[in-house]
C-alpha cells in the first residue's frame, strides 16, 4: 500500500507550474493590451488621414467652384479679385485665399486643424508665410512635383502632442494661369496648365483623439 504523500511537498512540486501559468497569464494581459494600444494607434491614424484627405479634396473643390462660378462674374462687373481685397471697398479674395480661409474656420470650429497653402514661388506679399519653411514642405515640394496624384503623410510630435501632415500638390488650373504669367509680382511667368503650382497642407492635432481612444483602456486596467 502506498504510503500517503506530505500535502507541503505537494504544494512545492506545483509551485513552479503555478508560478509559470501565473507568469504566461501576466504577460499575455499585457500582450493583449499592447496590442490593443498599437491598434488603437492605427485606427486613429487611419481615421486622421481619412478626415485630412476629405477636408484636402473640399478645400480643392470649393476653390474650383469659387473661381469658375464667382471671380469670372466678379471681374465683369468691375469687381477686383485680389490679395489685398481687405483694403478695398470693390474686391474680393483670391480662390486660394478664400479656400485657406475656409480651412482655418472648419479647423477652429470642430479639430483644431489648419491649411497652408506654399510653394517655391510665393507673392511678394506672401514670402513669409507661403515658401517652404521647414523640412516637410521641402519634402512634399520634392515628392509631390515628381509624383503629382500622390499624397505626402508624416506624423511627428510627442505622444501627447501628436499631429498630422498631410500634403497634396496644388495644380495649375485653366483659369489661372493667365493670371499668374502676367502680374506685375509674379516670381514665375511661364506657368502652364497642370503644373504643380504648390502643395495644399492640411495640419490635424491628434493627440485628444488619442487621449480619448486610450481612456477606457486604462479605466479597464486600473480595475482589474
Amino acid at each position: 500500500m502506498k504510503p500517503s504523500e506530505d500535502p507541503s511537498e505537494s504544494s512545492l512540486r506545483l509551485a513552479p507550474t503555478v508560478l509559470l501559468l501565473a507568469g504566461m497569464l501576466v504577460f499575455g494581459v499585457g500582450g493583449i493590451f499592447l496590442y490593443l494600444d498599437r491598434l488603437t494607434d492605427r485606427l486613429i491614424e487611419d481615421s486622421a488621414i481619412e478626415y485630412a484627405s476629405l477636408l484636402s479634396t473640399a478645400l480643392a473643390e470649393f476653390r474650383t467652384l469659387y473661381t469658375s462660378e464667382v471671380v469670372g462674374v466678379a471681374e465683369s462687373h468691375g469687381i477686383a479679385v485680389t490679395q489685398d481685397y481687405a483694403d478695398r471697398d470693390d474686391a474680393i479674395p483670391l480662390p486660394a485665399t478664400l479656400a485657406i480661409m475656409l480651412g482655418d474656420r472648419i479647423g477652429a470650429e470642430h479639430t483644431n486643424a489648419r491649411t497652408r497653402l506654399y510653394s517655391p514661388y510665393p507673392f511678394p506679399r506672401r514670402e513669409e508665410s507661403g515658401g517652404l519653411r521647414d523640412d516637410f514642405a521641402l519634402a512634399a515640394w520634392e515628392r509631390l512635383s515628381a509624383n503629382p496624384s500622390e499624397t505626402f503623410v508624416r506624423f511627428s510630435g510627442a505622444e501627447d502632442a501628436r499631429v498630422l501632415r498631410f500634403a497634396t500638390a496644388d495644380l495649375m488650373r485653366a483659369e489661372c494661369v493667365s493670371c499668374h504669367n502676367t502680374h506685375p509680382d509674379t516670381p514665375k511667368s511661364d506657368w502652364e496648365v497642370g503644373d504643380v503650382r504648390g502643395v495644399l497642407e492640411v495640419i490635424l492635432p491628434i493627440d485628444r483623439q488619442v487621449e480619448q481612444a486610450r481612456a477606457p483602456c486604462f479605466e479597464a486596467r486600473s480595475s482589474c
